[in-house]
């Protein structure tokens, strides 16, 4: 596997195992911010409405569409953040942003704040998945670049057949 990277990251073989599997995995982010919530669609609709009036209904809607909302901010944000802070510095923050986003969602009681906080889990996974493909590009030359990239499309897509 040493022979696939054109700089290895510090940790030897396990190291370099790792960081792959991290690189590959970092684009399932933007997917799951959908996919993981529908199934919890129709409580969130009885519990900010009630299922019959209709604002929960809205509620429920409003939850998916924000974080594709922070997707489109996230990818300009994303872009002139990768310039000042790096693409590695870029990913750490995106994920601390989409943990902090999770954990504050179990918490949020107002509706109002719930979808700030998916709002702000749409840039968090715009972060992580420039990042990764940013570093994929940078750790990858030519035929293993093209391969690592088609690997991280077919996850998502995968992601989104099931």
């Amino acid at each position: 596997m040493s022979a696939l990277l054109s700089r290895p990251p510090i940790g030897g073989r396990l190291g370099e195992i790792l960081s792959l599997a991290a690189l590959l995995c970092g684009s399932i982010c933007a997917g799951l911010t959908f996919v993981a919530l529908i199934p919890v669609l129709p409580l969130l609709a009885a519990e900010y409405g009630g299922a019959g009036k209709g604002s929960g209904e809205l509620f429920a809607q409003s939850v998916m569409t924000m974080p594709a909302i922070g997707l489109i901010v996230g990818g300009f944000t994303s872009a002139l953040m990768i310039r000042t802070l790096g693409a590695a510095l870029l990913l750490v923050i995106g994920l601390g942003l989409a943990g902090a986003c999770g954990l504050a969602a179990m918490e949020l009681e107002r509706g109002d704040l719930l979808l700030g906080s998916r709002l702000l889990l749409g840039l968090a996974a715009s972060m992580v998945t420039i990042g990764t493909t940013a570093l994929i590009s940078d750790r990858f030359a030519d035929a293993t670049r093209a391969r690592m990239l088609g690997i991280t499309e077919e996850q998502i897509a995968d992601l989104w057949a099931t």
